[in-house]
């Protein structure tokens, strides 16, 4: 009686481990790429180049998801029966993608004088033009990437996106160094994308064949079109700051605003992101299995807090350092920043993957909700905050990120029938090793003064590392079990246990993931 559940669970636990593996690959390459990237452009551009950059990419990710009109995690959610009703769809699917791309990129062409009125950038119009043209050929590689993730096919992404990122750094850095400024960001968008959308073309396994079925658009809509709301909400939501700095300030703040929010986005953001990438698949195949979600949503806390809790604390500890090691003594604005913003995207990702539970089980209007709750109390605030400097906003995000994350788990606790002590106890363990890794670099920073900056960063990494890894062996050894288990169901070797952890031990956290 007791198998095909536990087969569902080890499936949905170990498909979803080898899944963030191979995205966590993915992450490495092409993020560690658009860092040292990064780490160029910073020294040969402008911030004002980086600012108008920001300004850009939030139209266009505006665009990104009202053109996608939520067709990719309908294409993952869309049960198939058939290899033919898979290839209908995913056709219908792609010529509906390519449609909106069109029109709204055709749209954002037109409309792009008024954006940089709007902003009072006059070069702003141009750059808007060409990051158009770097979103229509995202589009149509959105249906081919979700395929893949469908099928939890995430070996497959590595070539694409890492590739698509080497190129797209590339150009920027030759075109920088040829007097292009801003443009040379801008050209580098649109050949990384080029670059994705063709090789997923070439990789996803299936030939586009064109099709337009009326009853897949009606499905792929029905199920979409929440989503897409949820996006733009979302988006809304996270590009708030850089609208009302770059409204209120000028292109110089958003471009040391937009160096300060890079590294937690590399580092904290974009890892929960390619985490919920096999986390939604998973979610969509257990969706009628209510204790497998639960168990799943918390496992998940546990182990992406056991990541981002000391990544968050440690990228506020060092960025005094860290910043003007890797990007020069121009950008010393950003340092505060960086700190604040650190901490604000350690507390967002907490209760980032309890979207993809809602998503999975069709509750998407719980998020729309919530979105909606940040955005009407957002906004007012940071566009007070605004006069007062991009460190009043920092910190009027971080106090609002804490908010919100209390109320996020007082709805996912309610809706989930999760206890909110439970969900403390899986944050325990990542908790205590947090502080005990900040006190430890903290003590360190004060006895390495003397030495120059970028040894006093590599050795205050060092101790960071030890110290958090000691503390974690010593208050929670369950945990370390827990970790080894889900690597090794992500490289094959074993099924994860569902349960998330050894069943028995001293640590008082352990018995967190027992009863998921």
């Amino acid at each position: 009686m007791t198998a095909p559940s536990a087969g569902l669970r080890g499936g949905l636990a170990g498909g979803a481990a080898r899944g963030a593996a191979w995205n966590l690959l993915t992450f490495g390459l092409s993020k560690g790429v658009l860092l040292v990237t990064t780490i160029v452009l910073a020294r040969i551009l402008r911030p004002e180049d980086f600012g108008l950059l920001a300004l850009a990419l939030v139209v266009i990710l505006y665009l990104d998801v009202l053109g996608d009109i939520g067709v990719g995690a309908a294409v993952i959610f869309r049960p198939e029966r058939t290899v033919e009703s898979a290839q209908r769809t995913a056709s219908t699917a792609v010529s509906l993608a390519a449609a909106t791309g069109l029109l709204l990129t055709g749209a954002t062409v037109l409309a792009a004088p008024a954006v940089a009125r709007l902003f009072d950038e006059p070069e702003l119009t141009g750059v808007v033009r060409v990051i158009a043209l770097a979103f229509l050929l995202r589009m149509l590689g959105t249906v081919h990437r979700s395929k893949l993730e469908k099928d939890m096919q995430f070996a497959r992404r590595v070539v694409p996106e890492v590739t698509g990122t080497v190129v797209k750094g590339g150009l920027s850095i030759g075109l920088a160094l040829g007097g292009l400024g801003v443009y040379s960001l801008a050209w580098g968008q649109v050949a990384g994308a080029l670059t994705t959308t063709c090789l997923y073309w070439l990789l996803a396994g299936w030939r586009y064949r064109p099709a337009f079925d009326r009853s897949v658009v009606r499905d792929l809509l029905r199920f979409g079109i929440p989503v897409t709301l949820l996006g733009l909400l979302s988006a809304v939501s996270q590009t708030l700051d850089q609208l009302i700095i770059g409204a209120r300030l000028d292109a110089e703040a958003l471009g040391q605003y937009a160096i300060a929010y890079r590294l937690p986005e590399l580092f904290l953001l974009h890892f929960v992101f390619l985490v919920s990438g096999s986390l939604f698949p998973a979610y969509a195949r257990a969706s009628d299995a209510p204790d497998v979600l639960r168990r799943g949503f918390r496992s998940a806390l546990r182990m992406v807090s056991l990541v981002t809790v000391p990544v968050g604390l440690g990228l506020a500890l060092v960025a005094a350092d860290l910043v003007p090691v890797l990007f020069g003594p121009q950008w010393d604005r950003a340092v505060p920043v960086a700190q604040l913003l650190a901490i604000t995207a350690m507390l967002r990702t907490l209760s980032f993957n309890v979207g993809d539970v809602y998503k999975a089980v069709g509750r998407v209007g719980v998020l729309n909700r919530l979105a909606v709750l940040n955005i009407v109390v957002t906004a007012p605030v940071l566009w007070l905050l605004a006069p007062g400097g991009i460190v009043a906003v920092a910190a009027g995000l971080l106090a609002l990120a804490g908010a919100m994350t209390v109320l996020r788990f007082a709805v996912a606790s309610r809706l989930m029938a999760v206890p909110v002590r439970d969900l403390l106890r899986d944050l325990l363990p990542a908790t205590a090793a947090g502080a005990g890794m900040s006190l430890a670099v903290l003590v360190a920073t004060a006895l390495l003064q003397d030495l120059p900056a970028a040894a006093r960063l590599l050795a205050l990494v060092v101790v960071g590392a030890l110290s958090y890894v000691a503390v974690l062996f010593l208050t929670s050894r369950s945990t370390l079990s827990q970790v080894l288990s889900v690597a090794q169901a992500a490289a094959g070797r074993r099924p994860a246990d569902p349960g998330g952890g050894a069943t028995t031990s001293s640590d008082p956290a352990a018995g967190a993931s027992v009863d998921r």
